[in-house]
């Protein structure tokens, strides 16, 4: 099998396997007071304290969360102001605001500074907006100029809330360097197991509870923490400190292996030319169809996806090809490739292989 779908979610780490193995025999509340619980709650404490640091916010709350999804619904249901959103956003984020507050991107999927601009300057000074922008895209993987973003968003007034699913691991997340506020991130997506997430803020952020409950994470989310994903989110965390200069230029060497063989194949890769993850690629191909090539690459033992995988078991039009203007035509030939640490060229040409000849 041939796996190329890693912005859809990353294959659990070993090392992540291996650490989960070590606590799976323990036994405890971590609301409890005993030493069970107790060693435990040390253990969520720990990866809380190495999250923040990670993200270089040291002194940042850190509320775990089942994922982005729910950290995204966190911040954006608790602000109490005006939301505005770019248009390539996740649904979780774009559900929950008035098309009136959608802001235009470009030809190339990145957000139009000079709208963004505009519409903040025709808000009252008394508003106090909530800007969310996808860090880098995930389908397209085009990284977003946050500390422009952050800027304009400072200068009047506004916070600004950054969705890093997708760049996590993959590229700098220092928040303060980059003026992020608030910050939403998965744990599935760097290779620790799904239903883990965060919203990582400042202590002074007023955020409303989101599940009432037993008084977890800082009272803002009841119920009792998913420890064992969270310490696995901690080993994936510490793998990828410990290997991200070689993720970095494994990552690199098969980008120009993947774009080199892309030479002969009747295909582009969407927004080629803007600044873009690294391990993966949007091409699409005129007159062909997802649906189709997905089926025959799967049968061929290749996993890749049509877009997000948001939308379970579906082939949908993609609202972020929309927004950046592209051709229905275009956007029904769609396909994801996104790699990570275990692929070779070898996988990467085979799916050329058969990508070219499911083309002709």
């Amino acid at each position: 099998m041939v796996y190329l779908d890693y912005h859809a979610s990353h294959p659990i780490l070993p090392e992540v396997q291996q650490k989960l193995i070590k606590v799976l025999d323990w036994v405890g509340n971590p609301s409890s007071v005993h030493q069970y619980g107790q060693r435990i709650r040390h253990g969520i404490e720990d990866v809380r304290e190495q999250l923040a640091a990670w993200v270089g916010l040291p002194d940042a709350r850190v509320i775990f969360t089942s994922g982005a999804t729910e950290a995204n619904n966190l911040v954006i249901a608790g602000h109490p102001g005006m939301v505005l959103a770019s248009a390539i956003e996740h649904p979780a984020v774009l559900g929950r605001i008035p098309a009136a507050n959608i802001l235009a991107v470009t030809l190339e999927g990145i957000l139009d500074l000079a709208a963004l601009h505009e519409r903040l300057e025709t808000l009252p000074k008394a508003v106090n907006p909530l800007v969310s922008v996808m860090y880098a895209n995930n389908e397209t993987g085009v990284i977003q100029p946050i500390a422009a973003i952050a800027r304009l968003v400072h200068q009047h007034g506004g916070l600004l809330h950054v969705d890093a699913v997708q760049a996590l691991g993959r590229v700098s997340l220092d928040m303060r360097m980059l003026g992020i506020d608030v910050l939403s991130i998965a744990g599935h997506k760097i290779g620790a197991p799904p239903g883990v997430g965060a919203l990582i803020a400042p202590q002074a952020l007023p955020l409303q509870v989101h599940i009432a409950g037993g008084g977890q994470e800082r009272g803002l989310r009841g119920g009792t923490e998913n420890w064992l994903g969270i310490i696995g989110f901690g080993a994936a965390m510490q793998w990828f400190g410990d290997h991200q200069a070689d993720y970095a230029t494994h990552l690199e060497g098969l980008d120009a292996y993947f774009t080199a063989g892309l030479a002969g194949v009747r295909a582009e890769i969407v927004a080629a030319k803007a600044e873009r993850l690294p391990g993966c690629a949007l091409l699409v191909a005129a007159g062909a169809d997802a649906q189709s090539l997905l089926m025959q690459l799967d049968l061929a033992g290749i996993a890749v996806s049509s877009g997000s995988a948001c939308s379970s078991g579906t082939v949908a039009d993609s609202h972020v090809l929309r927004a950046m203007g592209m051709a229905a035509e275009l956007r029904a030939s769609a396909l994801r490739v996104s790699f990570g640490h275990a692929t070779t060229e070898a996988d990467l040409g085979r799916f050329l292989e058969v990508y070219q000849r499911a083309l002709s």
